[in-house]
């Protein structure tokens, strides 16, 4: 049988995580989250205290569900990275609890310092090979995300932008492994017949050449100030003496 529990800080006596489990569960420090031990060691400690026990599982994570929603409206500030209702230890949830947390978490937006600690808690965590093989089995065959999306900058890089980019890429080597992926990800692609006439007239215009020739001016410009800022200056304040 399971129980749904909270945590309560010594030093102001107030719940700061509410959860769900059974045997040493409530006692137990493992598996528990930065935020939880941080808030523990400011508070000098925690007490438990128990607010349903010897119910079924199903009834327990509704149970946690409705606590952490109710004490959360209440306005308390409670470190569960979720709203509930996970973390199961191989219970298989019924269709009616699965629509009722579908409901419960609906539309739900967290705020900037849930976000946070949901990465926090998954930063740095390697997942198993096992579970990469089914990500990869799961995604075969089906198209990106991205298919048919066309992303159109809100106003191209200055030369200025243009430069950093390339002196951040700039020595970077690409290991063998990721060339012979570039390569074979791009060889035989056709491209559309929009696409060779873009490149035709890009090759081809006498405009399109002189705007490449003047942003090649501007990015050889940008070098020279990059590398001589101080004699550049000193003479423009001749200059103007």
């Amino acid at each position: 049988m399971f129980y749904v529990y909270e945590h309560i800080r010594k030093d102001t006596l107030t719940p700061f995580y509410i959860g769900k489990g059974k045997d040493r569960r409530a006692k137990s420090l493992a598996g528990r989250s930065s935020y939880w031990r941080n808030v523990v060691n400011k508070a000098g400690g925690y007490e438990i205290k128990y607010l349903a026990e010897d119910i079924d599982e199903e009834f327990a994570f509704l149970l946690e569900i409705e606590a952490i929603d109710a004490y959360r409206k209440r306005g308390m500030n409670l470190v569960n990275l979720t709203n509930g209702g996970d973390g199961s230890s191989g219970y298989k949830y019924s269709p009616e609890t699965i629509q009722k947390i579908a409901e419960k978490n609906r539309g739900l937006k967290r705020s900037d310092d849930s976000k946070e600690k949901m990465s926090a808690a998954k930063r740095g965590r390697k997942l198993p090979e096992e579970t990469k093989e089914k990500m990869s089995a799961a995604k075969k065959g089906k198209p990106p995300n991205n298919t048919g999306k066309v992303y159109k900058m809100k106003q191209p890089f200055t030369a200025e932008h243009r430069l950093k980019m390339s002196l951040g890429r700039r020595g970077r080597k690409m290991s063998p492994e990721s060339s012979l992926k570039k390569s074979l990800a791009t060889k035989g692609v056709p491209k559309s017949e929009e696409t060779r006439m873009r490149m035709k007239l890009a090759q081809s215009s006498p405009e399109a050449r002189a705007k490449q020739s003047e942003r090649m001016k501007a990015i050889r410009a940008m070098q020279k100030l990059q590398k001589q800022p101080a004699e550049l200056t000193h003479n423009l304040s001749l200059t103007a003496a």
